[in-house]
């Protein structure tokens, strides 16, 4: 079964490690987490080519930068083997 809804918090915003982020992974994480492929224990197919067309003026390139900064920070993982990534707070959140 798709989902039809990705829960985000108010309280992202008081994270330092999520404000420190730039724009461009803040975006890419609230889009990871509103994917009707994330299953419910947050893993989604790793796709920077779909994602860079869900808005104006992306490229694949810049969108997979933006999940290398999200990997880096420790928000999500990615497995370049399975092409998958995993948002790691997920469970604990949804």
């Amino acid at each position: 079964m798709a989902r039809s809804e990705g829960r985000i918090f108010t309280s992202i915003w008081r994270d330092k490690p999520f404000t420190a982020l730039a724009a461009g992974a803040q975006w890419l994480y609230f889009v990871l987490l509103s994917q009707p492929d994330l299953s419910f224990c947050g893993v989604v197919s790793d796709s920077p080519a779909r994602w860079s067309r869900m808005a104006a003026g992306l490229t694949a390139r810049k969108v997979d930068g933006y999940a290398k900064d999200l990997h880096n920070a420790r928000f999500v993982v990615r497995d370049p083997e399975t092409e998958e990534a995993w948002v790691r707070a997920f469970i604990r959140r949804d």
